[in-house]
């Protein structure tokens, strides 16, 4: 089967490889899925199941999955993007990683270099780097982080992702490669390039994810090293932003500013303005729950005296908001009171009788 799949390569590979170059040339804003399935339908339209290899290395290719979030250590970045057992209670990935080898890395290598756009240079690039080492034994060279970082950069600048989140994460994977690679002056362009980005998309209106991000990747990360009017702008950036966001309803909108700032203040020994914010915050919710069920307002008192704590270990003030807050939540916890209920419904008593006989035969 692998020697007819690279027969038909050859036979077909002009064919493929203008496929290939027309699908980058009519694409703009796209994402890895979306590439995936245009490959998948040319695949099957041309080729059914007895795909040349080429095509079955590009499908791995956009089929695997970026895990960006919630990874804990040691956990994979690239994952497969289905997983589930066959009849016979067998485990099935789709795509197996286990399916990379050292001739499918090269042909990625290839592609990174030759392709022209972004997300298709950002992606092999990605995928030479990841499993380089895993599957060659060796680090892989520094032009493909170089490759990634550079396209990332044109992807966020030219917002060429169909998906805004996607981005964002690409653009905290390229900063800790140019971190690994020690490239100061990309370094430099991917802080200019995440600031400017954050301004772009940043949108009151959504939760902490397209918003809040250059203060996580640039101010919190202490591997990077920014200018004081640089880290400034952020800050200032969150504060105007905590403002804004005090007046919505949903205080979670304003908590997702407030504690970063929080977490910024304590770390420069500003305790004060810390919790200052931290009171605008608890001032924000005490304001909200009386208009609020109880059970809810139950809900938000106990997660600001989590917040409180967090912070008011050795703290008097915040020790005494926080016995604050418990007063208030006994208070609402005796309004709640569970009566039992009795309904009653009319059952034929045709349907009792057949019901019983089913036991009669046991």
């Amino acid at each position: 089967m692998v020697e007819e799949s690279k027969v038909l390569y050859h036979f077909y590979e002009a064919e493929i490889k203008n496929f290939l170059d027309q699908l980058q040339n009519k694409l703009q804003r796209t994402s890895e899925l979306e590439i995936y399935k245009m490959i998948e339908n040319f695949s099957r339209e041309k080729f059914g199941n007895n795909l040349p290899e080429i095509l079955r290395w590009e499908l791995i290719a956009f089929a695997l999955y970026e895990n960006y979030y919630d990874r804990s250590e040691g956990e994979p970045y690239f994952t497969p993007i289905a997983v589930f057992e066959n009849r016979d209670g067998k485990t099935i990935e789709f795509p197996s990683s286990c399916e990379v080898n050292t001739e499918i890395i090269s042909y990625w290598e290839n592609r990174a270099k030759e392709s022209e756009h972004p997300i298709f240079k950002a992606r092999y690039s990605n995928l030479v780097w990841y499993f380089s080492e895993k599957i060659k034994g060796k680090k892989p060279h520094y032009l493909f982080g170089q490759i990634f970082i550079d396209s990332v950069i044109e992807i966020a600048e030219k917002d060429l992702h169909s998906y805004q989140t996607d981005t964002i994460a690409k653009l905290g994977r390229a900063l800790s490669i140019a971190v690994n690679i020690n490239d100061k002056s990309r370094i430099d362009k991917l802080i200019d390039t995440i600031i400017n980005y954050e301004d772009r998309v940043g949108n009151d209106d959504k939760l902490a994810g397209l918003w809040g991000f250059s203060y996580e990747f640039l101010v919190k990360n202490r591997k990077i090293q920014i200018s004081r009017d640089k880290e400034q702008k952020i800050i200032k950036d969150l504060e105007e932003r905590f403002r804004r966001l005090s007046r919505c309803e949903d205080y979670r909108l304003a908590k997702f500013a407030a504690l970063p700032l929080a977490d910024y203040y304590y770390s420069c020994g500003e305790k004060l303005k810390a919790k200052n914010i931290l009171f605008e915050l608890g001032d924000i919710i005490l304001g909200k729950i009386d208009r609020l069920p109880a059970f809810l307002a139950i809900k938000w008192l106990e997660e600001l005296y989590y917040i409180y704590k967090q912070y008011g270990q050795k703290d008097k003030e915040l020790k005494d908001k926080m016995e604050g807050v418990s007063i208030k939540v006994g208070q609402l916890r005796k309004k709640i009171e569970f009566k039992p209920e009795e309904y009653s419904i009319d059952i034929p008593r045709e349907e009792i009788d057949k019901f019983i006989n089913c036991f009669d035969r046991w």
